[in-house]
């Protein structure tokens, strides 16, 4: 399928700055259903756990993927594009491709101001990726990138929201996940404002939503009357499921219990493709 319903790639970063809130589970049902849907997606793993690697990759282990990861291909953005595919783009599934993540990409912070900053003097650190991704997708022709964050703030998350196009939030009705959510889009405008005048909010998803929990309940009906974060809420909500919980287990090939773990993220792509 090519681009008729996009003029470019759509690049989308899933985050907030808490654990538990299934980024790595709704980035990977994502970029698996777009890619079932027809398109050609790309997979970006930023956070050092490595578990969108996990879930969309039929490896053992994902320490396969030392010295072919997202990290080497931000250091290599002086390489040419089909260089960049070539060592650090891998096929995971049919209009799927991954740019995976192990351990080393922890060490992302010390490389851009030690090294990246001393021989790209006057280059901006925070889109290291967006000049990965922009030689890739000179070469390689995607509708979407879909780019799974780790639970901080750093520069990664940065780096993350300064190569994309729009920012889905995650929420899991806690507390917890509430309090975060200002310094978290806070976060995004900043990048909006010094790096990426083009980053747009798509809206904020429910997660791990428990319907036996009244307080998961009250915070949802309390995030919904907001001001400010109410009307970007999507009306599709994912569910606390055993097998969606499962898909860290089984993953998405031959999964028998598929069908039913991602019933509500067939929901939620469907109406994200209406903000985009």
């Amino acid at each position: 399928m090519g681009k008729s319903l996009f003029d470019e790639t759509k690049i989308l970063y899933f985050g907030i700055q808490k654990g538990g809130a299934a980024k790595s589970t709704t980035a990977a049902a994502t970029a698996h259903i777009l890619a079932r849907r027809g398109w050609r997606v790309l997979a970006v793993d930023l956070d050092s756990q490595g578990n969108l690697t996990n879930l969309l990759s039929d490896v053992d282990d994902i320490y396969e993927f030392t010295g072919k990861t997202a990290l080497e291909a931000m250091k290599a953005i002086d390489e040419p594009g089909e260089s960049i595919v070539k060592n650090y783009v891998h096929q995971v599934g049919e209009r799927l491709d991954l740019m995976p993540s192990e351990d080393f990409m922890a060490t992302l912070s010390r490389w851009l101001y030690r090294e990246f900053e001393h021989y790209h003097p006057g280059r901006n650190p925070g889109l290291v990726l967006s000049l990965a991704l922009e030689k890739i997708l000179a070469v390689r022709d995607y509708n979407f990138v879909v780019i799974d964050s780790p639970p901080s703030l750093g520069d990664q998350s940065i780096n993350g929201m300064a190569a994309a196009t729009h920012v889905v939030s995650l929420f899991e009705p806690s507390k917890f996940c509430l309090d975060a959510l200002p310094r978290f889009f806070e976060t995004v405008f900043h990048v909006r404002n010094q790096l990426n005048p083009k980053l747009q909010v798509a809206g904020i998803l429910a997660t791990m939503v428990d319907k036996r929990r009244s307080d998961a309940k009250l915070l949802l009906e309390t995030l919904s009357e907001d001001e400010v974060y109410g009307p970007m809420l999507f009306s599709s909500r994912v569910y606390r499921r055993a097998a969606t919980g499962r898909l860290n287990l089984q993953g998405f090939a031959a999964n028998s219990e598929l069908r039913p773990a991602l019933k509500e993220y067939e929901d939620f792509v469907e109406e994200l493709l209406t903000r985009l």
